[in-house]
């Protein structure tokens, strides 16, 4: 339940953690609550861990450190009997050692048999102020009340001077701010605030006064026509006629407390309407406590504790309303404003669009200004703490003005029968389209709420008309339909549509009839007030195919023994009957599936694939080609030796010559060893063997070479086989996995020395010739040295010098 207030659009810092540190919320079933009150034992321990006399809670206060037990809502009064028949009084707040980790504690109570309920007490956080300037208070700053064009676009606001031509307040109406705490002695707000002034949930005490909840009270009842300040929705004409603003403090500066308590509170102490601008910080975060105190209040406000209606109420039954948040996404699962009981409230700016901070969807309600943070004159101007008054924005701000103009209707229609149903319905139908926030519009709730509807007065539905009175659709496709309600001033114009048969043809809350299928069918308007009908004689027709093509088009040639999906189009695109036929001119070359058009090649030749419309018979046709397929791939070679650096080019041979489709990929499975391009040409990297493979396209057909890579042959320049163990062999860089035969020769051609197994290991002395036995003379020499299995063959000359 981490909350946070949902004005002023901030930079939130990131949580460290996500629930209060030492403390969780339990609800006890109804027997234990009535063994701990016949116990009798106190419920703080002096030292160590708390005993409250039953055995299998006291074992887990024990486990869990447990020190303290308080019950989290007030209970007692003139209404303790309906409190304790609600079952707030089974809700408990524990405090445990700080260092206990939360989940495993609120595991372990919720696991004891006399426990029903248990649950975090999740931190309450505020977003944050912003006052950036402090102007001259002045009515035509608040444009959200009434703008002329002063910001934004004229006409965009809740059209309150309409509303207050009706009626500017009332005393008897109380809300309650379950906020931070109001300045009540604020010089424009003191005429206006709960003779009590309301109860500090923090500190247990007192209410301190801090900037949102300030804000937020001036907007629904700052004191009008008394010469100083801003205005209020509805704070009377000037004589301290205003509604009354009841302070419910559920966070102080960074402590805060659990909401439910404060929302329960304000029901037993006359508040009707309950004013809510914070939320959980988490999404799909519930707490059970706040639903119960939320429902409290929609089922007791404004009664007294038999039931009946409190003396000078002016409802009968309690309204909650919440700030939808400032999360700038859709947002369904943002509690409590997502749950059905409340009111939700989204934000828009001056220009009449969603504001860019404020969520949407389907769980918000209704709509109503906010700010945009842009500037501080396109934002919501209201009182302050000390005398003083500012800007802030925030689906914070657009809340109130939902009250307010709640308080104002509860003015002028409230009377001890008003139901919170019909205030609730009166709020939703009391609205404006958003014209100009085409994009969200459709989830920002019914509209912009509008005063001035809302105080219009009940002039009753005598009629309806729809028109035309006769249409026709064609399957598929959409007409709008529009109802008229008689007469045109009266006040509830909601309508609901119907269809006598939805098989042929569905309508939408809005008037908008789908045709489903052929034949006849009466949509019918009736009105929310007065249930009076009208209706449509709907005409449903089937969309003709008027043209169909096929894909591929408009040739194609496929290899034989494979297939090929052919696909259809129909026009138009939401023609009733789109079903088609597939045909074979030729079966025997190739057959084709009649149902899905999967196509199987036979034999080599020619044939056309026709597509025919089930509706009117239109053809389209592919001539298909039947190819040959490739049959075998080979490499030649099949083994290559080759020199490091060296590149060999390989062919591919694809059998048959006429097959129609030859590509082939060439790949090596040691491109450390050796690489092979796209021609086949092979390119050796390093010593080794490796396999180069081809593969066909057509039916990724195989064959392989393999490829082994020899370092080449480096040969010195000279030698000195002195017998000095320095340069006494002519020593030559050689594989060692080859075989290599060496030839030694002066000029004329007369071999010295000859070796077909070279090992580096001739030391100058000849093997033949006329210094057989000895070492050749100093000189110049010519060498062949030849590889036997690579083939590589180095000739030149080495210089033997002793």
């Amino acid at each position: 339940m981490i909350l946070l207030w949902c004005g002023l659009l901030c930079p939130l810092a990131a949580q460290n953690k996500t629930t209060r540190s030492g403390v969780i919320q339990v609800k006890l079933a109804r027997q234990t609550a009535q063994q701990l009150q016949q116990t009798a034992m106190p419920l703080s321990a002096t030292a160590g861990p708390l005993q409250v006399g039953i055995q299998p809670l006291d074992a887990v206060n024990a486990d869990h450190h447990a020190v303290k037990m308080r019950q989290l809502f007030i209970i007692g009064g003139r209404f303790e009997q309906r409190q304790r028949a609600f079952g707030l009084d089974l809700w408990y707040e524990i405090e445990i050692e700080e260092t206990e980790n939360i989940q495993r504690a609120v595991t372990a109570y919720a696991a004891l048999d006399g426990i029903d309920m248990a649950e975090p007490s999740y931190e309450i956080e505020l977003v944050g102020n912003s006052q950036a300037t402090i102007n001259d208070p002045r009515f035509p700053d608040q444009w959200h009340y009434h703008n002329t064009g002063q910001v934004g676009i004229a006409g965009v606001d809740i059209r309150l001077p309409g509303a207050w031509d009706k009626t500017m307040g009332n005393t008897n109406v109380i809300v309650s701010v379950v906020d931070h705490g109001i300045d009540y002695m604020h010089e424009d707000l003191a005429g206006h605030i709960w003779p009590g002034v309301g109860y500090n949930f923090v500190s247990k005490g007192g209410i301190i006064p801090e900037d949102h909840g300030t804000h937020v009270a001036g907007t629904i009842a700052a004191v009008n026509n008394n010469g100083i300040g801003v205005a209020g929705i509805a704070g009377g004409n000037g004589s301290s006629n205003g509604v009354r603003l009841m302070s419910c403090q559920m966070l102080e500066g960074e402590r805060s407390v659990s909401g439910g308590p404060a929302i329960a509170w304000g029901a037993d102490h006359g508040a009707v309407i309950s004013q809510n601008s914070w939320q959980y910080k988490n999404e799909n975060v519930q707490n059970q406590a706040d639903k119960d105190g939320i429902n409290y209040f929609i089922q007791y406000a404004g009664k007294d504790e038999y039931g009946q209606p409190l003396p000078g109420t002016l409802m009968i039954g309690g309204i909650v309303i919440f700030a939808a948040g400032n999360d700038k996404n859709n947002k369904d699962n943002r509690y409590p404003g997502a749950w059905p009981e409340v009111l939700s409230v989204a934000a828009i700016g001056p220009t009449g669009k969603r504001a860019s901070y404020s969520n949407y969807g389907a769980s918000v309600d209704i709509s109503a200004p906010g700010g945009d943070p842009t500037v501080n004159a396109r934002t919501v101007l209201s009182t302050l703490p000390n005398n003083t008054y500012g800007y802030m924005y925030g689906t914070s701000m657009a809340c109130p003005h939902v009250s307010g103009v709640a308080a104002l209707v509860l003015s002028h229609f409230g009377s001890s029968t008003y139901t919170p149903e019909k205030l609730r319905e009166r709020l939703l139908l009391s609205v404006n389209p958003l014209i100009h926030d085409q994009a969200t519009a459709p989830l920002m709730g019914a509209g912009l709420i509008d005063a001035t509807i809302a105080l219009a007065d009940d002039i009753p539905v005598t009629g309806i008309d729809v028109s035309p009175k006769n249409e026709d659709v064609y399957v598929s496709r959409t007409i709008p339909l529009t109802a008229t309600v008689l007469p045109s001033d009266a006040w509830n114009k909601r309508v609901q549509w119907s269809s006598r048969n939805i098989g042929i043809a569905t309508v939408s809350s809005q008037g908008v009839v789908s045709g489903i299928s052929e034949g006849q069918v009466y949509i019918i308007a009736t009105t929310n007030e007065g249930n009076f009908k009208d209706s449509c004689l709907v005409t449903v027709h089937n969309i003709d195919v008027t043209g169909i093509t096929i894909s591929p088009s408009p040739a194609f040639t496929l290899i034989n023994k494979r297939q090929q999906q052919f696909y259809y189009n129909i026009e138009p695109s939401d023609a009733t009957d789109k079903a088609v036929r597939w045909e074979s001119r030729n079966p025997s070359i190739v057959s084709i599936d009649q149902d899905n058009g999967l196509a199987s090649a036979n034999t080599i030749g020619k044939t056309f694939i026709v597509v025919i419309s089930n509706d009117g018979g239109l053809k389209d046709s592919c001539e298909l080609t039947v190819a040959k397929e490739v049959e075998s791939v080979s490499i030649h070679p099949k083994q290559i030796r080759i020199v490091r650096n060296n590149v060999i080019q390989l062919q591919a041979v694809v059998i048959p010559d006429d097959a129609y489709d030859r590509a082939v990929t060439w790949s090596s499975d040691k491109v450390s060893v050796a690489i092979v391009n796209d021609d086949g040409i092979v390119k050796g990297n390093a010593a080794g063997t490796t396999t180069v493979r081809v593969h066909t396209r057509d039916g990724n057909m195989e064959a392989t070479c393999v490829v082994e890579v020899h370092e080449d042959i480096h040969v010195p320049q000279g030698f000195s086989p002195n017998g000095d163990g320095v340069n006494d062999y002519f020593v030559c860089t050689l594989d060692s996995r080859d075989t290599y035969t060496l030839t030694v020769f002066d000029r004329s051609g007369q071999v010295h020395y000859r070796s077909s197994d070279y090992q580096n290991n001739w030391d100058g002395t000849a093997s033949a010739g006329p210094h057989a036995g000895d070492k050749v003379p100093t000189g110049t020499y010519f060498y062949t040295l030849s590889a036997q299995k690579s083939g590589n063959v180095k000739k030149g000359f080495v210089v033997v010098k002793y």
